[in-house]
């Protein structure tokens, strides 16, 4: 199953492409998607991403990042 925990005192700064090029990323990318989908379903992942994108304490949040990147 899937768990979702949010430590709110925590920033993570991702360096984005300083691992990896963008060609391995992307290889990356799809791979890990094809081996959730063949793990999860892709009906599972989708709800998923909608349970996160329509949780109320999570847009709380993004709309306060948003706030606060805007300064």
């Amino acid at each position: 199953g899937f768990g979702l925990a949010i430590a709110v005192d925590t920033y993570v700064f991702h360096a984005k492409s300083k691992s990896y090029g963008s060609k391995a990323r992307n290889e990356l990318t799809q791979k890990g998607q094809t081996t959730l989908k063949q793990k999860h379903g892709e009906g599972r992942l989708k709800r998923a991403v909608n349970t996160m994108k329509d949780n109320p304490y999570l847009a709380d949040m993004r709309l306060a990042l948003t706030h606060l990147s805007n300064r």
